[in-house]
């Protein structure tokens, strides 16, 4: 899970909601899966995966920092999404499936 604050409910969690990276759970639209696939993915990848996130949203959008930032979170997000399927015992694919903008 990121970009999560545990027991506040808002506008936006309760009606922007998109699939887990993982599952077929709905959560809100700011995490990027659930917390029972979230806890399988390494603590260091998870620090790693919010540190871009949070560094992300303070970039300027448009900027070299930005495109920069974005490809790390990206490779980042693929990565602890694998972590999961592996740990799963599912084959590791070339594309998680997660939608380019979350």
């Amino acid at each position: 899970m990121f970009m999560h604050e545990p027991g506040r409910k808002t506008a936006l969690t309760k009606s922007h909601t998109h699939a887990c990276a993982v599952c077929e759970q709905q959560i809100p639209q700011q995490m990027l899966m659930c917390g029972p696939h979230w806890r399988l993915v390494p603590p260091q990848q998870q620090l790693t995966v919010y540190r871009l996130w949070n560094q992300l949203h303070r970039a300027p959008t448009r900027s070299k920092a930005y495109e920069r930032i974005w490809a790390e979170y990206l490779q980042a997000r693929d990565a602890a999404i694998e972590s999961v399927r592996k740990s799963l015992g599912e084959t590791p694919t070339a594309d998680p499936g997660h939608p380019e903008g979350a």
